[in-house]
């Protein structure tokens, strides 16, 4: 009986000690999660909103081109000779090649934009992530 008495003594001082710090360190940890995770979120919509814009104009971009090339086909099949047809394709080639450089141009400029935006959010959440553990680890040391 003395025995479980003794077992029953050793649980009730476990029980009844305390871990502050501990608990202090893991709720600031968890917040250092929570922190990252947001970041994880605001990242990923970033992501997704830029490059949803990026094919919405690469869209666009496109239908106009189809729209060029229908209405060249159809004043080909219309009528004029060939020298017209021919004269008018040729135009029609310049200028897709021309916007497609335009707009080749365009869209790696949103992509650089995008990639920039991107990364200084990383920079910021990092810088903020870092001085946060720093923070953590110096009033840790100071117990």
């Amino acid at each position: 009986m003395a025995q479980a008495n003794a077992f029953n003594d050793i649980f009730k001082l476990w029980s009844d000690w305390k871990l502050p710090a501990a608990t202090e360190y893991t709720t600031k940890a968890v917040k250092l999660y929570s922190k990252s995770g947001e970041f994880a979120t605001e990242a990923g919509r970033l992501v997704s909103e830029d490059a949803q814009a990026i094919l919405r104009r690469q869209a666009a971009v496109a239908q106009s081109a189809v729209e060029d090339i229908l209405q060249t086909s159809r004043e080909l099949f219309t009528g004029g000779s060939p020298e017209t047809g021919a004269a008018k394709i040729a135009e029609l080639t310049k200028s897709l090649f021309e916007r497609g450089l335009s707009h080749l141009r365009e869209a790696t400029e949103m992509v650089t934009k995008s990639n920039t935006e991107l990364y200084d959010l990383c920079n910021k959440q990092a810088k903020e992530v870092l001085e946060e553990a720093s923070k953590v680890v110096a009033s840790a040391s100071k117990k």
